[in-house]
């Protein structure tokens, strides 16, 4: 890109916050026109990143400004513009540069927002940690990069550890800190901060203790930033009374901080910080593999050269899937695999209706199937169309859901649905011989289960995300890599056929012996 580009791009940013503003003045601009500057000014912020030239700041004024309207569908737009545009493409890369980037349009996002009507809280907290600028976020996060202050686990009483939010994030980054935490410092205890969903992912460890912090990743902008301050209370109250020493808050990267922009305690000795983005940049390893040589490195202690693999401990629903095999008259000699077909809310994970439908009709020749109906509306709808067509075609189906109620059939099942919670869809995963599904929490939750796991992953960000995000655990795994340009451009019946084949490459892993 040319100087000229660049200056280009300059102009066409500040013009477009001129234009926002005019509007805003006038009335409030349609979400039409709304949508429309805020999808350029992510285009033209991503392309000056992509070129290597300069920071877009009138962009991210303009979206900035954008979350804040009275209007609701404008404030959505830019808040999906904000993360799902910019902070996550941007972290999706595990590229140091990338995140800095994403860092730096945090920092002037949450400078702009503290100076709004209503959030004189806000602004007065960011002042008790001596925040008093875009710059002081950006140098306090880069100063607890680097610093590592000795803990003796000896004297250690306590360790919060902050949710990354989402699930298989959790399972995958945040379990393997605790259970290296645990080993280094037996005698502390070891409190999971963030969502209600941490408890029963982890609730039948009774060496863990939780405290709830909601997290809304669809909400508002001014909802998150609310999130943080209700951490730093919980923080604040957690740690009176201990000393400097025996306390520690553990941010492996959360949403809750911001990834780690926002401070939650004023005693930084007592506080460490994953930067699960950029450490061990280098290398290849799975981020559970990163977030283990990080706790190693960070706390070494007594237990060798071992790395701690994630964990999975639901509070309730564990016989769930002893259960439903006995209810329904299912496994014994007949395989069993486990599927499911969510992708967290992000239709860029997803292949086509057309390849799952194909799919569950080859996998339910080879075994008996249990199918999650999924998290929402649009993934129910669609298990329900493929078990609409398998059911006009002679096959047994059955859906239940908790308390092991039959929704519909009655016969010897080929295929059993499920609707129940994160407890029963662990305790199902636990059951089965097979995990198949798309990169989404299930199958960080299979593969910490030691569950042979086939994850569908269509990687829509670099090489590295797919590298970072694979399923890690005591177990055999096989990971159909794709990209949305290799979809498009491939049949699905190829698709389909080399899914099925990595699934028979992972039984031949599974049972050599049989396969002989």
């Amino acid at each position: 890109m040319t100087r000229h580009d660049e200056d280009t791009l300059e102009v066409m940013a500040r013009e477009a916050l001129r234009l926002f503003r005019e509007k805003y003045e006038r009335g409030t601009p349609s979400p039409e026109d709304a949508l429309s500057l805020a999808e350029e000014a992510v285009r033209w912020f991503l392309t000056s990143v992509q070129n290597g030239t300069g920071y877009l700041r009138d962009a991210i004024t303009l979206i900035a400004e954008m979350t804040v309207s009275e209007a609701p569908g404008i404030q959505r737009t830019a808040v999906n513009a904000l993360f799902q545009g910019l902070i996550e493409p941007l972290n999706d890369s595990f590229d140091p540069a990338a995140a800095d980037h994403s860092d730096q349009i945090m920092a002037q996002v949450i400078d702009s927002q503290r100076h709004r009507e209503g959030m004189a809280s806000f602004h007065k907290r960011l002042q008790h940690f001596g925040i008093l600028s875009e710059s002081d976020l950006l140098d306090r996060r880069s100063r607890v990069v680097s610093q590592a202050a000795p803990v003796d686990p000896l004297r250690l009483r306590k360790v919060l550890i902050l949710s990354r939010v989402t699930i298989g994030a959790d399972v995958a980054v945040t379990s393997v800190i605790a259970a290296h935490l645990r080993a280094f410092s037996p005698g502390a205890e070891i409190v999971l901060v963030g969502p209600e969903k941490l408890s029963e992912l982890f609730g039948g460890d009774s060496g863990l203790r939780f405290r709830k912090v909601g997290y809304q990743r669809g909400g508002r902008l001014t909802e998150r930033l609310d999130a943080w301050m209700q951490l730093v209370d919980l923080v604040s109250s957690e740690g009176a009374g201990l000393a400097a020493d025996e306390f520690l808050v553990v941010d492996p990267d959360s949403r809750m901080t911001q990834l780690g922009l926002l401070p939650v305690t004023l005693d930084e000795e007592s506080y460490a910080f994953f930067d699960s983005r950029r450490f061990a940049a280098a290398q290849d390893n799975a981020l559970a593999e990163t977030a283990a040589q990080w706790a190693a490195t960070r706390w070494p202690g007594r237990q060798g050269t071992s790395m701690s693999r994630p964990f999975v401990s639901p509070s309730s629903s564990t016989a769930v899937g002893s259960e439903v095999m006995s209810a329904f008259g299912i496994g014994g000699a007949r395989t069993v695999v486990f599927m499911s077909l969510g992708v967290g809310g992000n239709e860029r994970k997803r292949v086509s209706s057309l390849f799952e439908e194909l799919l569950v009709r080859a996998l339910a020749f080879e075994a008996t199937l249990i199918i999650d109906k999924g998290a929402s509306g649009a993934e129910r709808a669609q298990v329900g169309r493929i078990l609409e067509g398998l059911a006009n075609d002679g096959r047994s189906v059955v859906e239940a859901g908790e308390g092991l109620h039959r929704i519909r059939g009655d016969s010897l099942p080929d295929i059993v649905t499920w609707q129940g919670g994160i407890g029963s869809f662990t305790g199902l995963v636990r059951a089965a011989d097979f995990y198949v599904g798309y990169d989404s929490a299930g199958q960080h939750i299979a593969a910490a289960l030691g569950r042979p796991t086939l994850t569908v992953f269509v990687n829509s960000s670099t090489p590295r995300f797919a590298q970072r995000w694979r399923p890690t655990g005591s177990t055999h795994s096989r990971v159909l890599s794709l990209t949305p340009e290799g979809v498009a451009r491939e049949s699905t019946e190829n698709l389909v056929s080399k899914a099925l084949a990595l699934f028979r490459e992972l039984q031949m892993a599974v049972e050599p012996t049989t396969a002989a």
